[in-house]
């Protein structure tokens, strides 16, 4: 039905259909009954481990995706104005690529942790997610100068724990190989618990991290990161979490 909220949800590098990023997120979606959820697999690409190769592939898969789009828009299946597109790590940036290519801008595009190696001061604004992609692009920072985006990307970006890694619980001595990619996966499991939670991530407006811990931003601006973030916020958002599941602390 075009008048239900339509929404995408594309997996990273090394992921598929079975991930967490699309499973969990769809699953969640359905329970709350919240319109069509579609789930995007490109594992077959996504499944080089020569990075460079999947990441030079985002531009062709974005194209796949709003090849599909388009064609379910002309026949009146969706509505532009109620599609939402969300993708984790090089996910974000094929829905960026998909929603430039799209007639008529998406409603909304959610990167959660895009990827930074190939893309940040390299990659030109054509061929990566920014806030130009959709009516109201919003992104969620968890390993930024790492295997994230550390620079703004949308209209609001938010910036857990500073957005930096190790976000809380995933320093592991024992396992120190797996701190990026546990802070990388971190985006989405916040995603994904603020569905059922809208109200458990509040954020607040700040120029920095340090600013943020000082308490000199306290009477700032409040939103909430997630499922939930108004489509008129703008700027660079701030808070804490937890640091096991439920990592709200709204």
């Amino acid at each position: 039905m075009p008048d239900a909220l339509t929404r995408f949800i594309v997996h990273g590098w090394l992921g598929s259909e079975d991930s967490d990023i699309v499973n969990h997120t769809a699953v969640e979606y359905r329970r709350a009954e919240a319109g069509n959820v579609v789930k995007v697999d490109w594992s077959h690409t996504a499944a080089w481990k020569f990075y460079p190769l999947s990441a030079l592939q985002t531009a062709y898969i974005g194209g796949v995706i709003a090849s599909l789009i388009n064609k379910l828009l002309s026949l009146q299946a969706i509505s532009v104005k109620n599609l939402h597109l969300i993708g984790h790590s090089l996910g974000a940036h094929v829905m960026g690529n998909a929603g430039s290519m799209i007639e008529g801008k998406p409603a909304r595009i959610t990167g959660l942790d895009p990827a930074k190696p190939g893309f940040e001061g390299l990659m030109a604004e054509k061929y990566r997610l920014d806030a130009t992609d959709a009516d109201f692009v919003d992104i969620i920072h968890s390993a930024a100068g790492a295997a994230g985006y550390y620079g703004s990307l949308g209209h609001v970006d938010f910036y857990p724990n500073g957005g930096t890694p190790p976000q809380p619980g995933c320093f592991d001595m024992s396992q120190p190989w797996q701190l990026i990619g546990c802070s990388h996966a971190r985006s989405y499991y916040y995603y994904i618990e603020s569905i059922s939670d809208p109200d458990g991530f509040p954020a607040v407006k700040c120029d920095s991290w340090g600013q943020f811990k000082s308490g000199s931003c306290e009477n700032n601006t409040k939103i909430f990161m997630g499922d939930a973030t108004p489509p008129t916020a703008r700027g660079i958002y701030y808070l804490e979490t937890n640091s096991q599941a439920p990592f709200a602390k709204g």
